[in-house]
């Protein structure tokens, strides 16, 4: 049996390990919001970032379908816009961006998107 230290349960837990991931999320939402950001709300969510118009979640592009459901529950629980930063690290990620893309242009409220990463300029 393989024994895992204490640290190591809580830092999987925690999410802190990067997983192979350049930065963290939490460092994509640090550099690129200048509001609010881990706001917690009464239900005990906590939206990455809130603007004055947008709250925001902030995900990698494979997570982009959780990001959806996120601001949308955001956005009813403090009446704002729902928006979604995605962040594309390869260009491979870009098909991501294209379905959240495709699926705000057909729903109301329409989701605003924005994009960071290493190859978020590569992105259409």
């Amino acid at each position: 049996m393989i024994r895992i230290g204490i640290f190591a349960v809580l830092a999987l837990y925690a999410g802190w390990l990067n997983a192979g991931h350049q930065h963290t999320e939490k460092w994509y939402q640090d550099q690129w919001c200048e509001w609010i950001t881990e706001h917690r709300l009464d239900d005990g969510t906590r939206v990455d970032c809130l603007t004055p118009d947008h709250a925001i979640e902030v995900d990698f592009a494979r997570k982009w379908y959780e990001g959806v459901g996120q601001a949308l529950h955001y956005a009813r629980m403090t009446d704002r816009c729902p928006g979604v930063l995605l962040i594309i690290e390869q260009p491979d990620d870009c098909k991501y961006l294209a379905r959240l893309r495709l699926l705000s242009t057909r729903n109301r409220p329409q989701m605003k998107i924005w994009s960071t990463g290493p190859a978020a300029s590569r992105c259409n």
